[in-house]
């Protein structure tokens, strides 16, 4: 076990959640306190019994910033671009939230969050509250992964689509000039 420790320390994870029901547990205190959250999902939505609207809505009042990658695969792809469309074009407040849509089918749930990720596989088969997310601290001195994936969320949103630009592609062809 000393090993496994050590090298848990050296690849910069500081704690493993037991699924994503133990991150939902703290993601909203989380939020509460953050500046920036970078958030990479198959198709980026809350836990049932949450909303989106109120949540986001009460983070960016606060001053917190959004950038959402959702995945163009997810089956309930067009209802989260609207979802999230209506909050980012009611939004007034503070913080900003940026949104973008990417083709290729994400490996890993991402949350950053200021300078901690929360960092979850996509299992085939399994359950995401059955699958361990992993925590990593940005501490220099530390080897770690957290370099690693926050240079995969930016590789990633730098390659997605902006949400006007995937609005503009998934609206029907009416064949008439407004």
């Amino acid at each position: 076990m000393p090993d496994m420790a050590k090298q848990s320390e050296e690849m910069g994870i500081v704690e493993i959640l037991h699924g994503r029901r133990a991150f939902d547990e703290i993601r909203l205190d989380l939020y509460r306190k953050a500046q920036n959250v970078s958030w990479l999902a198959t198709g980026p939505g809350l836990p049932p019994g949450s909303s989106m609207e109120a949540e986001i809505g009460k983070c960016l009042e606060r001053g917190t910033n959004f950038k959402i990658l959702g995945w163009r695969g997810d089956d309930s792809f067009k209802d989260r671009l609207e979802l999230l469309n209506r909050i980012r074009l009611l939004n007034k407040d503070k913080g900003k939230i940026e949104i973008r849509f990417y083709s290729e089918e994400p490996k890993w749930y991402l949350q950053i969050i200021d300078d901690t990720i929360y960092a979850q596989p996509y299992l085939h088969g399994t359950s995401m509250f059955r699958t361990a997310m992993f925590v990593f601290k940005k501490i220099p001195e530390w080897y770690g992964f957290y370099n690693r994936f926050e240079a995969h969320f930016t590789e990633m949103w730098n390659s997605a689509v902006d949400i006007d630009k995937s609005i503009s592609e998934n609206e029907p062809k009416t064949g008439k000039n407004i």
